[in-house]
Protein backbone atom coordinates (compact mmCIF):
# COMPACT_ATOMS: atom_id res chain seq x y z
CA UNK A 1 0.00 0.00 0.00
CA UNK A 2 1.46 3.51 -1.13
CA UNK A 3 1.98 5.79 1.63
CA UNK A 4 0.66 9.76 0.83
CA UNK A 5 2.66 13.02 2.26
CA UNK A 6 2.09 16.68 2.09
CA UNK A 7 3.36 19.86 3.96
CA UNK A 8 1.10 23.00 4.74
CA UNK A 9 3.58 25.19 3.25
CA UNK A 10 3.31 23.40 -0.26
CA UNK A 11 0.36 25.80 -0.47
CA UNK A 12 2.25 29.30 -0.06
CA UNK A 13 2.13 29.79 3.50
CA UNK A 14 5.02 29.62 6.00
CA UNK A 15 3.15 26.91 8.35
CA UNK A 16 5.49 23.73 9.20
CA UNK A 17 2.34 21.21 9.75
CA UNK A 18 3.10 18.41 7.83
CA UNK A 19 1.13 14.66 7.93
CA UNK A 20 1.78 11.33 6.30
CA UNK A 21 -1.33 9.04 5.73
CA UNK A 22 -2.15 5.72 4.25
CA UNK A 23 -4.41 7.75 1.58
CA UNK A 24 -4.86 11.07 -0.47
CA UNK A 25 -8.65 10.86 1.02
CA UNK A 26 -7.09 10.81 5.08
CA UNK A 27 -4.47 13.98 4.06
CA UNK A 28 -7.73 16.23 3.03
CA UNK A 29 -10.05 15.58 5.63
CA UNK A 30 -6.62 16.23 8.28
CA UNK A 31 -6.04 19.15 6.40
CA UNK A 32 -9.02 20.63 6.67
CA UNK A 33 -9.44 20.00 10.23
CA UNK A 34 -5.59 21.87 10.37
CA UNK A 35 -7.16 24.79 8.29
CA UNK A 36 -10.19 25.44 10.84
CA UNK A 37 -8.02 25.26 13.93
CA UNK A 38 -4.26 26.70 12.61
CA UNK A 39 -5.92 29.22 10.39
CA UNK A 40 -9.04 29.94 10.84
CA UNK A 41 -10.59 29.02 7.79
CA UNK A 42 -13.80 27.44 8.21
CA UNK A 43 -14.37 25.40 4.64
CA UNK A 44 -12.05 24.22 2.32
CA UNK A 45 -12.53 26.71 -1.12
CA UNK A 46 -12.07 24.68 -4.39
CA UNK A 47 -9.21 26.36 -5.64
CA UNK A 48 -7.57 25.12 -2.39
CA UNK A 49 -8.77 21.42 -2.83
CA UNK A 50 -6.88 21.31 -6.03
CA UNK A 51 -3.86 22.69 -5.09
CA UNK A 52 -3.79 20.33 -1.67
CA UNK A 53 -4.49 17.06 -3.98
CA UNK A 54 -1.66 18.42 -6.20
CA UNK A 55 0.62 18.92 -3.80
CA UNK A 56 0.26 15.30 -2.02
CA UNK A 57 3.03 12.88 -2.65
CA UNK A 58 3.57 9.09 -2.42
CA UNK A 59 6.47 8.53 -0.51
Amino acid sequence: MAHWAFACRSTGTSCEWALEADSPEVILQRFAEHEKCAHQVPELSDDLRRRVGAAIRAV
